[in-house]
C-alpha cells in the first residue's frame, strides 16, 4: 500500500468515525507473547525488567517503547523458527529500524536494541493455525502425525534460551529522524488537501 492510499484510508476512518482493525496471526502472537518475551530477555541480561507503559510524544510523532534496560529496547516475538532471524546480520524488517529511530527521537537515547525472542506460541493460536491448515487441505480432521508436527513447530521451551534471542543494535541517526519529520509534514499537507475537497 502506497503512502497516499494509506493516508486515504486514515482520512476515511476519521471522516466516517469508523476504524478498521488490523489483524494477523503474527500480530496476535506479538501482542499475546510480549510479556513472556520481555521476561525471557530480562533473564538473558540478568536484570529485572518491567514493561514501559509511558507513551511519549512530540509535535511530529508518538510512541511507546517496550522497555528500558541497559538502553531502549523493543521486543518482537517471532511467529516460529522460520521467521526468527537467528543468522541475520542486519535488522530484517526495515519498518522496525524506523520505529526505533522514532523512539530514540522521543526519548533522547543515542542507541537502542531490537530484540527478537522465540517463545512458545499461545495454544489458542496453534489451534487457529490447525483450523487454517484443515480448511486449506479440505479436511475435517488433521492426521494425528500432522497435528503433532504443527504443535511441535510452535513450542520452543526445550531449546537453549541463548539460541532463542537475537539482538540488533540500532544507533540514532538524526538525518533519518529529520526525514521522518519531513514525511510527517508532507502527510499533513496531503490530508489537509483531502479535507479541503469536502468543504
Amino acid at each position: 500500500m502506497g503512502t497516499r492510499t494509506y493516508l486515504g484510508e486514515i482520512f476515511k476512518e476519521e471522516l466516517y468515525g469508523k476504524s478498521s482493525t488490523i489483524q494477523s496471526k503474527y500480530l496476535d502472537k506479538g501482542i499475546m507473547a510480549e510479556e513472556e518475551g520481555i521476561e525471557m530477555y530480562g533473564k538473558h541480561i540478568s536484570r529485572d525488567v518491567v514493561k514501559n507503559t509511558k507513551r511519549y510524544n512530540n509535535e511530529y510523532i508518538t510512541g511507546e517503547p517496550d522497555l528500558f534496560a541497559d538502553t531502549l529496547v523493543d521486543i518482537k516475538c517471532s511467529w516460529n523458527h522460520k521467521t526468527f532471524p537467528l543468522t541475520d546480520e542486519d535488522v530484517p524488517e526495515k519498518d522496525y529500524y524506523w520505529q526505533l529511530q522514532g523512539y530514540m527521537a522521543l526519548t533522547d537515547f543515542e542507541e537502542s536494541k531490537l530484540v527478537y525472542c522465540l517463545v512458545d506460541t499461545p495454544d489458542e493460536l496453534i489451534f487457529d493455525e490447525m483450523k487454517r491448515i484443515r480448511s486449506k487441505l479440505g479436511m475435517i480432521d488433521l492426521p494425528e502425525e500432522l497435528e503433532q508436527e504443527v504443535w511441535d513447530s510452535h513450542k520452543f521451551k526445550d531449546i537453549n534460551p541463548r539460541h532463542r534471542i537475537k539482538e540488533f543494535v540500532v544507533k540514532r541517526n538524526q538525518k533519518d529522524i529529520d526525514a521522518i519529520y519531513n514525511r510527517v509534514v508532507l502527510c499533513r499537507e496531503y490530508l489537509n488537501q483531502l479535507n479541503q475537497l469536502l468543504t
